[in-house]
């Protein structure tokens, strides 16, 4: 007979000819062999097998789980002095039977055997419970001798606990430890803790929708996966100055108005005097004055881009002002992207003019740029709004000599055809870029009206002790961005919380049908 322990239960080939139950009996108790474990919800893929080759008939599976979490129980009282009394019967919970008696040690193994013949189900796994414990050892060899313990199931624990029934007694139990002195931990702890003492059939789905639910931690707690929400394919303009892109930059207490076109790649900076409106909008008006009036203009929501003066200047010249959601710098990431460059050529004109000031490096810094062949577009910035382009430059564009020679024949129509080139090139490296950002990205999640979201708070990067997330309510679900009650601008979905997910959040126990975990079982 071969015994193989693997990752769910422990199971016993015996030989074809053996009875279910035998009638030979035997005086020599077994040798107890055990390993060592704690009761565990996960089960280890790579568990090791056992085989017994020495006394392969006496087996028998003691378990660390208490007596609880088995469906058919049985409880066995030996005592000396008082007689046997009649099995009790009851219900702990729906489809759990649990049996209850009390056997003088005189007639012990008739008694267990009737006992076991009676009420043990071979379908069902049945823990049986021998009290005192100094008594299970007395039990062993009868069930050894008698049955074959793997085709009836049977297992032998050393304890049991409380059973909670009562539905409000058990959120009662899990909030009084969530909220007591443990200062809400997680689920995997409170289960752990909680299952020593109680007991009641899915207790860690019910942990883990309570604490799942609980405003305090969903606010205090990291979200240990945040939101990854696929990109979106925007567009790109069809020539220069549709779209600009424009921020305040500080640099060495100077502020700068930057602004970027989205076409081109050419930016220009305008230092400033202050963020007022009125210096906001001398500087948009001389680079309006040298390029003309874009379509749409996007930056944050500053409030030196959200004042009446400025609005009005927008609509003097029929300029449409796209405003990003608050805290998703992602959104203006082409202003971005030109100030991480622009400091880059500042570092090192400092490094060459180390007593040059920074306001007198920004020109160069600027011409740098401009003039530079832009990953994207494998254009200059300069050569795409000005359309004069230089054959004598071996880093050339890539155009066709035959596209160069008629560009100066015709400088309208070749101009015409370079955005072309562009737009198309742009559009499929965007898709590209896109496509290749979003296979680590998962979709875009929708929200119901009226449901509980909780939003990044970004007063936790000035102060440490802040809540995480600031509880809230969906007003409107939009793409990319949700309405909320408390909120008056739109909300990215990115700042959102992760909302739980019960096949990955709740891990359900295992059915105690198939017994209790590899990693709690003793054998004898």
């Amino acid at each position: 007979m071969v015994v193989n322990i693997s990752d769910s239960e422990s199971t016993v080939t015996a030989p074809d000819d053996r009875p279910l139950i035998s009638n030979s009996s035997t005086d020599t108790a077994p040798t107890l062999r055990a390993y060592s474990s704690d009761r565990q919800e996960d089960v280890n893929p790579g568990g090791t097998k056992h085989t017994s080759h020495e006394d392969p008939i006496l087996e028998i599976p003691i378990s660390d789980d208490p007596l609880n979490i088995f469906r058919r129980q049985i409880v066995i009282k030996i005592t000396s002095t008082s007689t046997n009394t009649k099995p009790t019967v009851s219900k702990p919970f729906e489809g759990y039977s649990k049996v209850s008696v009390t056997i003088n040690e005189a007639n012990l193994e008739e008694s267990v055997i009737s006992l076991i013949k009676k009420y043990a189900d071979p379908k069902i796994r049945t823990g049986i419970l021998v009290q005192p414990l100094k008594h299970m050892y007395d039990v062993v060899p009868i069930v050894q001798n008698t049955f074959k313990s793997a085709a009836m199931k049977l297992v032998l624990v050393k304890r049991q606990i409380e059973n909670i029934s009562d539905y409000l007694n058990q959120q009662d139990t899990i909030r009084k430890y969530h909220e007591g002195k443990t200062n809400h931990r997680g689920i995997n702890e409170t289960y752990q803790s909680l299952s020593q003492r109680y007991f009641w059939p899915k207790m860690k789905v019910d942990i883990a929708k309570f604490i799942n639910l609980c405003e305090t931690c969903n606010c205090a707690k990291y979200d240990r996966k945040p939101i990854r929400q696929q990109f979106k394919i925007v567009p790109p303009p069809s020539k220069p100055f549709e779209i600009i892109h424009m921020d305040v930059l500080s640099i060495d207490h100077d502020k700068y108005l930057t602004l970027i076109d989205a076409f081109s790649k050419y930016a220009q900076a305008y230092r400033l005097n202050d963020c007022t409106a009125p210096n906001i909008i001398k500087s948009l008006l001389s680079f309006i004055s040298h390029h003309g009036s874009p379509l749409s203009l996007t930056t944050d929501r500053g409030t030196e881009f959200t004042n009446q003066v400025f609005a009005e200047f927008l609509k003097l010249h029929k300029i449409n002002h796209h405003l990003v959601a608050p805290h998703t710098p992602n959104e203006n990431g082409m202003i971005e992207r030109f100030h991480s460059t622009l400091l880059e050529h500042l570092r090192i004109l400092k490094l060459v003019h180390k007593n040059e000031p920074t306001s007198n490096l920004i020109p160069y810094a600027i011409l740098a740029y401009n003039s530079s062949i832009h990953s994207l577009t494998k254009c200059r910035p300069f050569d795409i709004i000005t359309g004069h382009y230089d054959p004598r430059d071996p880093t050339d564009l890539n155009l066709s000599e035959r596209l160069m020679q008629q560009y100066m024949q015709n400088h309208k129509s070749n101009m015409q055809t370079i955005y072309n080139i562009i737009h198309d090139s742009s559009f499929a490296e965007r898709e590209a870029i896109t496509l290749r950002h979003n296979s680590h990205r998962e979709p875009e999640t929708d929200y119901a009206p009226d449901q509980t979201v909780y939003i990044n708070n970004p007063m936790t990067s000035r102060r440490k002790v802040a809540p995480r997330y600031l509880a809230d309510k969906v007003v409107s679900n939009q793409p990319i961005h949700i309405y909320t009650s408390k909120k008056k601008l739109p909300v990215s979905k990115s700042r959102l919380k992760r909302l739980p997910k019960s096949n990955n959040l709740l891990q359900t126990p295992p059915d105690t049908d198939a017994g209790p975990s590899n990693g709690s079982r003793h054998k004898t």
